[in-house]
Order: structure tokens, then sequence, then C-alpha cells
């Protein structure tokens, strides 16, 4: 008899946990408020509490991030995005040191820069360096 092909699903971790009294409820409100299923919920919140690692941020990361920035359809929506860069960064053991500043220049425009927590330093010339030395 042939075997069957698996689903995604049945090829992922499982992990069973016993919940206390009521949290099964609060969790089925939760994904029920924010129009997903449980798993996803639970999967959400813990991503939430425990994110991915992130191995290395290279001049393609900041080039995609600062991207995204720069394509906010308001300067509101351009703060918020920031925020969400500088939350991650401020999760990861390697690049807490890290953040995105928004500088008012001269000619009225702002501009978004990496910068260290502690100077105004614009990083990204420096990792776009190192990464041209290390290709030579």
């Amino acid at each position: 008899m042939a075997e069957r092909e698996l689903y995604p699903s049945e090829k992922q971790d499982r992990f069973i946990v016993r919940l206390p009294d009521g949290m099964r409820d609060r969790i089925k409100s939760a994904a029920e408020a924010n129009n997903r299923s449980m798993n996803a919920e639970i999967v959400a919140t813990l991503e939430e509490k425990y994110p991915a690692p992130e191995d290395d941020l290279d001049s393609a990361t900041m080039t995609e991030w600062m991207d995204y920035v720069d394509n906010a359809t308001s300067s509101h929506d351009r703060i918020d995005r920031i925020e969400q860069i500088n939350d991650r960064l401020s999760k990861s053991p390697k690049y807490g040191f890290l953040q995105i500043k928004l500088v008012d220049m001269k000619d009225g425009n702002s501009a978004a820069f990496f910068t260290t927590k502690d100077k105004w330093t614009d990083l990204s010339a420096k990792f776009l360096a190192d990464e041209s030395d290390d290709q030579k």
C-alpha cells in the first residue's frame, strides 16, 4: 500500500499544553476579535513573546526596511513603520543597539537613518562599506 502525502500542517511540530480554567475561552475570544483561528492566535502570541532570532542584518535587509519606510502613504504611516522596525530591532540580542531615526532636513523634507541609540550616526554607509569590502 502506498503512503499518502502529508499535508503541510501535519509536518509541523506539535505541542500539547494544559490550559488553566477559563484560558481557552479567553483565547477563543481574542481569536474571534482578530479574525483568526485559535491556533493562529496562540502562534501569533508566542511569536510576539519569542521572536525568531535575527542572524544577520545585511545591507539588503537595511535597504528593504528603508524602502518600507520611504513607501509609507502618510507621515503617520511612516512613523508607525519606523516604530515597527525599532521594536523589532530592540528585541534583537545582536542589533538591539540600533534604531531608525527620522531627521528633519534643511530643505524641509525628512530622512530616515539607521543610528545607534546613543549617537546620531548614519550606520547604513558603514554597513554598505563593510559589505563592499567583503565582496572584494
